[in-house]
Formats: C-alpha cells, sequence, structure tokens
C-alpha cells in the first residue's frame, strides 16, 4: 500500500515522516515532490513499490478493466436499460460513456517493473541482493503441459503460456501456473453449456 502521501508542507506533517523502503528506480521520490500541495495531484506522486502480487483494484492496474469482448452487448442493453432511471441531465453523457473494452494485460497481476511478455520456459532467473546467502540462479523448467477443454463441443487444444511464476524466496520453491484458453459465444449460452471438462498432460 505503500506510505501515503503528504499534501502539506508542515511541520507536523513533515518531522519523522516514515519513507518508503523500497523505491521504482525509474520514479524516486524527491524532496522537491515530496508534498503535493493540491490533494487532487496524488497520481503524480511515485507508485508504491515492490515485489508482491498486484491487486486489481490498485493503480495503475485497475485502469485496465472493462468489458470482455462476449459480453459487449449484454453491457450495451443494460446500459440502455438503466439510463432510464439516471437524470435527465446526466442521461446523454450515462449512455454516451460506456465501459472500455477489457486490456487483458489487466489479468496480470504481477507487480509493475515484473511483467514480462509471455515466458516459454528455459530462461534464466537470477535473484539478487535477496538472500543471505548471495545471488540465487536457475532455469525455469522447459516441459509445457498439454491441456484439453471440453465444454460440450468435444476436446479442444488451447495454446498454453506460461501465465505466472512466483518466486518462493524463504522456502526456495517456484511456483508456475499455466493457462489455455477457448472462445465461447458469450452470456447468453452459459445455460446451454453441458459440460465443463479440462484434461492435463
Amino acid at each position: 500500500m505503500g506510505r501515503g502521501f503528504v499534501v502539506m508542507n508542515t511541520a507536523k506533517c513533515v518531522d519523522n515522516l516514515a519513507l518508503p523502503n523500497l523505491e521504482d528506480p525509474n520514479m524516486p521520490l524527491t524532496p522537491e515532490q515530496l508534498c503535493l500541495g493540491d490533494y487532487n495531484r496524488w497520481q503524480q506522486q511515485p507508485f508504491p513499490a515492490g515485489l508482491g502480487w498486484f491487486p486489481k483494484t490498485w493503480l495503475p492496474r485497475a485502469q485496465l478493466a472493462g468489458i470482455l469482448p462476449a459480453d459487449r452487448a449484454t453491457e450495451q442493453e443494460l446500459r440502455q436499460a438503466y439510463a432510464q432511471v439516471i437524470p435527465a441531465d446526466q442521461r446523454e453523457a450515462y449512455v454516451n460513456n460506456g465501459l472500455p473494452d477489457m486490456d487483458f494485460r489487466f489479468f496480470n497481476g504481477a507487480s509493475p517493473g515484473l511483467v514480462f511478455p509471455y515466458l516459454t520456459g528455459g530462461e534464466q532467473v537470477v535473484a539478487e541482493n535477496l538472500s543471505p546467502e548471495g545471488n540465487i540462479s536457475f532455469r525455469l523448467p522447459e516441459d509445457t503441459p498439454q491441456l484439453g477443454l471440453d465444454i460440450g463441443s468435444g476436446v479442444q487444444d488451447p495454446q498454453v503460456v506460461m501465465h505466472t511464476v512466483m518466486i518462493r524466496m524463504e522456502d526456495r520453491q517456484v511456483d508456475l501456473v499455466w493457462r489455455g484458453a477457448v472462445p465461447y459465444p458469450g452470456l447468453d449460452w452459459l445455460p446451454q453449456m453441458r459440460k465443463m471438462e479440462v484434461l492435463v498432460a
């Protein structure tokens, strides 16, 4: 969550102020920007830096959320229905300013700076200054699992990608999450889905 931010440059606010333990080297906190002066400028401050999971509700990740393509028609239908209860002087703005399309980077929970294009396995990982024993290095496994997904129309073989690499330094363990996806017709089709079977090899 970071250390928060200071609005006014007063002794009460600044004296003994706790500063960040970690900073993004590309966006450090400087004396010139320590105090905002105006609460509305909070987004101009450096974002909290860290190595852990980045929740969906935090900026800048939250700004990537939107409507999935298959759900756009439903969203438009609901927006038209809800518009009837919006005050008349605000109705046009409500109808014309719908939710954006989903940016699929939203589903990546790695801290900014630890987000990479898809890894394929075999990459060299080096953890520097994160262990009392010194630097630790290893290679990601090269074996890719095979997935089959049957949603009622036969088994489909989606492309499998490495989605998440979680390095647990305290346990000297690496957890890998692989992902595969197949398209579906949309929300109206879901009641017709006869099965959900996942095969892993």
